[in-house]
């Protein structure tokens, strides 16, 4: 649905048939059959983490051992650390040697009759920016501050816009203060650009958005969708191929967002009325029942004079 069948395939359809499947397109349809075989697996790592991922969770099932081999440099290398921990947790056997895994076969998954899934990084930033973005703090608990996900990076980019974060056992607390424009990498986090342009929008001077080109392959295009929600809102900003430029103005003042269907739009808009002075209205704000079904009861709950 969507633009999921516009994502590319490729390199990882060109591995998977080397290996043993067949896939087939037929408009947004894709067919797949066959079985994968262990063996000798090469692939780009500046394309997308997910392929590696994938991969990652499928080799140690099949029968004969693998080694999988990853070429280039690694785009979003926290979310295939994430994919490590929880294949070691299922007590499989992927050991590491450089940028190669030699993986044997005809391994089981055997996960712990309990196991506790930490607090989401990705959608606690729409939150902490929030933060950034009041008067008053906004405290987000239940989190692992030592996690490997990629999107912790959140409290590193916020205390170099100026806001003040605070960690504190399970928890971070964000209050705002003299924001100003910062230099962005989009390669590792390219999931809170969205929302890092919306404090971008109110920091003095200016930000760069830089290596952020995959973003247009996402639910929207995030680059444009981006660029149209700070400008449908009043601020200012300058679309480049893989970037944003943005120049921050004192407050938003408020309009309506296209969504494109995009759940992370959807609540960085929700993000922007923290800096706005008028009122802002989403096209669809079901959109955010991909990610974050409850996201509105708890941006609700934080409603207070400062918010």
């Amino acid at each position: 649905e969507g633009r999921l069948p516009q994502r590319p395939l490729a390199p990882l359809d060109s591995v998977l048939k080397e290996h043993g499947m067949t896939l087939r397109e037929d408009g947004d349809l894709l067919y797949c059959s066959g079985q994968l075989i262990g063996g000798n697996y090469t692939i780009a790592g500046n394309v997308s983490s997910q392929y590696i991922s994938g991969l990652l969770m499928a080799l140690p099932l099949l029968i004969r051992d693998s080694l999988l081999m990853v070429s280039g440099p690694l785009e979003s290398a926290a979310y295939v650390a994430m994919t490590e921990d929880a294949l070691q947790l299922s007590k499989l056997t992927i050991p590491k040697m450089g940028a190669m895994w030699a993986i044997p076969g005809q391994q089981r998954c055997h996960l712990p009759k309990r196991t506790v899934v930490e607090g989401d990084w990705s959608n606690t930033a729409f939150f902490l920016c929030m933060g950034a973005l009041s008067k008053e703090s906004v405290t987000v608990e239940g989190l692992n501050l030592q996690s490997s996900q990629g999107d912790r990076g959140v409290l590193d980019v916020l205390r170099r816009f100026g806001a003040e974060v605070t960690e504190h056992g399970d928890a971070v607390t964000v209050r705002r203060g003299a924001l100003h424009g910062v230099m962005i990498d989009a390669a590792p986090i390219p999931d809170l650009i969205p929302v890092l342009s919306v404090v971008a929008s109110v920091a003095e001077g200016e930000t760069r958005v830089e290596n952020a080109y995959r973003l247009r392959l996402k639910e929207s295009d995030r680059l444009k969708s981006t660029a149209n929600l700070l400008r449908a809102l009043g601020g200012q900003v300058e679309e480049k191929e893989d970037g944003l430029v943005i120049t921050g103005v004192p407050a938003l003042h408020g309009g309506a967002v296209e969504t494109q269907n995009d759940h992370r739009l959807a609540m960085s808009a929700a993000t922007a009325a923290c800096a706005a002075t008028g009122e802002i209205t989403v096209d669809n704000d079901g959109c955010v029942a991909k990610s974050y079904p409850r996201f509105w009861e708890d941006f609700s709950s934080l409603k207070g004079e400062g918010l």
